[in-house]
């Protein structure tokens, strides 16, 4: 089932994403790269599960934040059996 407003929460995750990446520059300034995280969402709009499907050059620490930051988000409900988001993220300097 679509989660109609998706790209609207996600884009209201952006500084929480960003607070995460900075946490990572902290320890190391030439932090960058990308990350593709799973999120389960429930018929009640719930995320239920996050799961990493890749990460290339970010630490574990900045993606263990990432899904930190998707498990807390809250969608429209979308019904049915809920739905499966894809959320990528880059970071660059």
């Amino acid at each position: 089932m679509p989660v109609w407003d998706a790209d609207e929460v996600v884009a209201e995750l952006r500084p929480s994403f960003l607070a995460c990446y900075k946490a990572g520059l902290s320890t190391d300034w030439q932090l960058q790269g990308r990350v593709l995280l799973s999120a389960k969402v429930s018929a009640a709009g719930e995320v239920t599960s996050t799961r990493t499907i890749s990460r290339e050059g970010l630490s574990a620490e900045v993606e263990a934040c990432l899904l930190d930051v998707v498990s807390s988000a809250r969608f429209a409900p979308p019904g049915g059996g809920g739905s499966t988001l894809n959320v990528p993220i880059t970071f660059r300097r």
